[in-house]
């Protein structure tokens, strides 16, 4: 549909090609909610609840988000974070 609706500019088409080229390839890595593997995650992970123990271990702080929940949800929430944060630096109110 979009292919059809961008036929004119040659540009336009190429990257909506290339898109659909992505999203057929992400459609046979996608694995179903019921497949990902669920643990304990602490759920806030950002630098001021993580931080280096005096023996270089990894000490967690603030467990009020904590629970069990597919691993990739502290990922997302950090990355979130951390994209939110270096935006507000960049675009100060």
């Amino acid at each position: 549909m979009t292919e059809t609706a961008v036929q004119s500019d040659s540009q336009a088409t190429k990257i909506a090609q290339l898109l659909e080229l992505l999203v057929r390839r992400l459609r046979r890595q996608r694995v179903s909610s019921s497949e990902i593997p669920v643990q304990l995650v602490h759920g806030d992970v950002r630098l001021s609840n993580v931080c280096p123990g005096v023996d270089g271990t990894t000490v967690f702080f603030d467990f009020g988000f904590s629970a069990q929940r597919p691993r990739v949800h502290d990922l997302a929430y950090a990355l979130a974070f951390m994209i939110n944060v270096c935006s507000n630096r960049q675009h100060p109110k």
